[in-house]
């Protein structure tokens, strides 16, 4: 968790790189709040990035979205097209593995591309008739997976504990109307 002091230190040398911004303390207490789920070391990435960019004091959506551009590419996220070149080198080198005990299993480069794989079944694409049909709908899954990750991502972690209450109880809710029945 980024300290207050940390992010004012940082807004305090961002404000010479932009001096018709006023830096009042209530914009300090308001930017600490909302950034202190991204690591230090992220938010200066992100923020020399800004200056080097931006001609206008970033607001905290701004600042936001360069520090999880910055950690989605420190967590070598695959592009669609590389984690399809990655599941296919798994169909090549495993070849039928599900049919074996023996066999080699799938070792994916990624987490989002072994779920991707799952969704779309392993044995589909070994066995694909039209693997240009399964390449498109492996892109579409695929980055769905990956537009659903970055918003996790993105999630203020107040905003990610109300929203896990909620479809707790959904959930809880839901077992009890089906006890019912």
């Amino acid at each position: 968790m980024t300290s207050s002091n940390s992010v004012s230190k940082i807004m305090g040398v961002m404000a010479h790189a932009y001096p018709r911004y006023e830096l009042s303390p209530n914009s300090v207490k308001l930017y600490s709040q909302i950034l202190a789920d991204i690591p230090v070391d992220i938010l200066e990435a992100a923020a020399l990035q800004i200056m080097a960019e931006s001609k206008f004091f970033p607001s905290i959506a701004e600042w936001r979205e360069m520090a999880h551009k910055l950690m989605v590419g420190k967590l070598q996220i695959p592009s669609a097209y590389e984690a399809w070149e990655d599941a296919m080198k798994q169909v090549k080198r495993c070849g039928d593995y599900y049919r074996y005990t023996s066999g080699r299993q799938p070792e994916y480069s990624h987490p989002l591309v072994e779920k991707a794989v799952q969704i779309i079944g392993y044995h589909n694409l070994v066995e694909s008739e039209n693997i240009v049909a399964d390449r498109a709908h492996f892109f579409k899954i695929y980055e769905s997976l990956l537009s659903r990750a970055e918003e996790e991502a993105r999630m203020l972690p107040e905003v990610k504990e109300t929203s896990r209450r909620y479809i707790d109880g959904m959930q809880e809710l839901k077992s009890l109307l089906g006890a019912g029945k």
